[in-house]
């Protein structure tokens, strides 16, 4: 046993996991030490016991089998001598898996929301604008624009007002005009394809926007990739990598959309960093017949495909409703296009909309929508959706418990926005783990414009 000393010094300190980290019992923690100087061996404290040592660099060790509970980190770096130099304590807590708790539909608090700018930046607008993703270095969001050019723009986030005229509330500064992260070549996702090239999805992982790609219609299903990776200046004309591929089971466009990180406690159990999927595009055989969720790890794409694990999704042997019936949980006219996994609960939360009238495939003047005229699926009125999946079904799945099919939504609401758009769309969803937030970009709220939302959790 060694006594944790009080007096800290800096040459020593835990690089991972840092303080607050929560993990699902029986957890193993990876412990990494950063030092500086000359150090020959690092020893690891649990709880004032020794858990491990490290003579070379990387030093980092494993711990496995942790308990529940509040445990105290600590790195005793040791020169040739052996004089011991303390690192500061680092606590992080080990919860069994029912003590993470569901996200209910009265969990979801509503703060306020802003709305876009009009007018053009550089090359677009945010009229009929696109998914969107929470960029923590400068607490702002990644947004896609207008929909015919498919480019992004970065928006601070200003004061949240509550309103229900869209002229009531805050205007976001443009921080950073259109650009392309696939810096012009979104159009290798599907070569020859005539049909538009979309953005499914964005991420900022680290200081790199990772992009989705998903072609409009693909009705050859000739498109195999789906990935880009650039840095986050959207002026840089040069630092765009990709396309590339997902090693996907399920096929390209069941993982070419939404995206989100997954908190680190249940990194390992799903096997990946972040999540990705796709629902509910055009040629219905080639996409998931419901929310499809896939754990990868973002820094693993490159030239050879990138490995995924299948977690939730729907053939179309396989669907998890009826693509032509009016069945609630899902159908043919229901559209997902954002997801979060907001940390300290085993719930992932996906978000769309979906038709609750009658189905139909015609014009909107035949089926009787006023919403859409266009020839295609309708089923209006339409609803703004949740869908819940519990973290511990996606287990089973990863384990081979279960098929990525067998599971179902453990609860899915309508979602309750201030005002309606023109249109029943939500354009996308991110989270922001520092403040708890849920950003939800609801569109044609504003003309053509969208309104994002912010929502925090009431929980337990």
């Amino acid at each position: 046993m060694v006594p944790i000393s009080s007096a800290v010094t800096a040459p020593v300190s835990i690089a991972e996991p840092t303080s607050g980290t929560v993990y699902v019992a029986p957890a193993t923690i990876g412990l990494t030490a950063l030092l500086s100087g000359d150090f020959t061996q690092v020893d690891f404290y649990g709880d004032n016991a020794l858990i491990g040592t490290a003579r070379s660099a990387p030093f980092e060790i494993e711990w496995s089998g942790v308990p529940s509970g509040i445990h105290t980190l600590t790195a005793v770096g040791r020169t040739v001598h052996g004089t011991p130099t303390y690192s500061a304590p680092v606590q992080v807590e080990v919860k069994t898996l029912q003590a993470f708790p569901l996200i209910q539909e009265g969990s979801l608090h509503y703060e306020g929301a802003f709305r876009l700018p009009s007018g053009t930046f550089g090359s677009s607008n945010f009229g009929y604008a696109g998914p969107i993703a929470y960029n923590p270095g400068r607490n702002s969001l990644f947004m896609v624009g207008h929909t015919w050019h498919q480019l992004v723009a970065e928006i601070g986030i200003p004061e949240l007002r509550t309103a229900t005229t869209s002229s009531d509330y805050a205007q976001a500064p443009v921080l950073q005009s259109f650009g392309d992260p696939a810096d012009g070549r979104k159009a290798l996702t599907d070569p020859g394809e005539s049909n538009q090239i979309m953005v499914g999805g964005l991420l900022v992982d680290d200081d790199q926007l990772v992009t989705s790609i998903y072609s409009y219609y693909d009705g050859s299903a000739n498109a195999q990739f789906s990935h880009f990776v650039s840095g986050l200046d959207l002026a840089d004309t040069t630092d765009a990598q990709g396309p590339f591929k997902l090693n996907n089971p399920g096929g390209v466009a069941f993982a070419n959309g939404y995206m989100t990180h997954i908190p680190s406690a249940w990194r390992e159990l799903l096997g990946g960093t972040s999540l990705v999927g796709q629902c509910c595009i055009a040629v219905t055989s080639r996409t998931s017949q419901g929310p499809a969720l896939f754990a990868f790890t973002p820094e693993q794409l490159g030239p050879t495909p990138a490995d995924v694990a299948p977690l939730a999704y729907y053939t179309v042997a396989h669907p998890l409703g009826t693509w032509g019936g009016n069945t609630p949980v899902f159908n043919g006219t229901s559209k997902i296009t954002g997801v979060v996994f907001p940390e300290g609960t085993r719930s992932v939360l996906l978000f769309g909309r979906h038709g609750t009238g009658p189905f139909c495939y015609g014009d909107g003047a035949t089926c009787g929508d006023p919403e859409s005229e266009y020839t295609g699926v309708h089923g209006y009125p339409y609803v703004y959706r949740v869908w819940a999946f519990d973290v511990s079904d996606l287990i089973d799945v990863r384990n081979g418990v279960k098929a990525p099919w067998d599971i179902q939504p453990y609860h899915y609401w309508e979602l309750d926005l201030p005002q309606r758009g023109w249109q029943t769309i939500v354009h996308g969803a991110t989270y922001d783990p520092s403040s708890g937030r849920i950003y939800v970009s609801q569109g044609f709220v504003d003309g053509a414009r969208p309104v994002v939302h912010a929502f925090t959790l009431n929980l337990p």
